[in-house]
C-alpha cells in the first residue's frame, strides 16, 4: 500500500482473506485474482491475465491507482513526522473505515467482513 499501487489478492491461508476484503471492498484498491470461497479451484492465466488487465488498462483501475496513490501519501506522510506519526495513522484508517476508532464500530467492521468472507 505504501508504494502507492493497486494489488491483486489470492488468499492461500490465514489472515489473508480478511485482508484481501479489507483491501478490495473496503479501501477499494485491489481485486481479487482469486476468490477465498474458489480456494480448491486451479487459477488459470487467463484468470491472473483478467485481473492484471482490469488493474491496467479499465477505468475502474485507474480509479484504484489514484486511490492506492492518495492512500500512500497519506500513509507517507504518517510517517514523515513522529510528533504526528500516531494521530495521522488513526486518521488513515478512520477514512478507510467510518469511526472505527469506537470499539462496537471495530466489532461492526470485523462482523461485516466475517459476513464476506464467505462470498469472497
Amino acid at each position: 500500500m505504501s508504494m502507492g499501487v493497486p494489488l491483486a489478492t489470492w488468499p492461500v491461508s490465514y489472515d489473508q482473506p480478511f485482508n484481501a476484503i479489507f483491501v478490495t471492498n473496503l479501501l477499494k484498491i485491489g481485486i481479487p485474482v482469486k476468490r477465498w470461497s474458489l480456494r480448491e479451484e486451479l487459477v488459470t492465466a487467463s484468470t491472473i491475465e483478467k485481473a492484471v488487465k482490469t488493474l491496467m488498462s479499465t477505468t475502474e483501475g485507474e480509479e484504484m491507482r489514484q486511490r492506492a496513490v492518495t492512500l500512500s501519501n497519506k500513509i507517507k506522510s504518517s510517517v514523515s513526522d513522529d510528533a504526528r506519526k500516531w494521530n495521522l495513522s488513526f486518521q488513515i484508517l478512520s477514512n478507510g473505515l467510518p469511526n472505527l476508532l469506537s470499539f462496537s464500530s471495530i466489532i461492526l467492521c470485523w462482523n461485516k467482513i466475517d459476513s464476506q468472507r464467505n462470498k469472497y
